[in-house]
């Protein structure tokens, strides 16, 4: 009778760690927490006037260019505007 408790809860533990799956991550999961600067049509990043807010990228890719926006761990204001500072973090590619 031992064994087969122990053979019925081994079945059960099977069944149950199969029931998970791995959590699969989309492209904007994958964009977050990073301040974006967005790229003008030359490929130079533009320098908002405005902080830009910690998050996921706002811009989103579309038309013809092929970085659109990156993302980066700080920024500081340059006068009246503001720039990245460090390396990229994560660029975001034309779809």
């Amino acid at each position: 009778m031992k064994k087969v408790r122990i053979g019925l809860i081994a079945a059960l533990l099977a069944i149950a760690a199969s029931a998970f799956t791995s959590i699969q991550r989309s492209k904007s999961d994958r964009l977050v927490s990073y301040y974006w600067f967005q790229y003008d049509a030359n490929g130079i990043i533009i320098e908002p006037s405005v902080a830009p807010s910690l998050g996921a990228d706002p811009f989103g890719c579309s038309g013809s260019l092929h970085n659109c926006a990156s993302g980066f761990l700080n920024y500081s204001p340059d006068g009246a505007k503001f720039k990245p500072v460090g390396a990229i973090q994560q660029t975001d590619l034309k779809n």
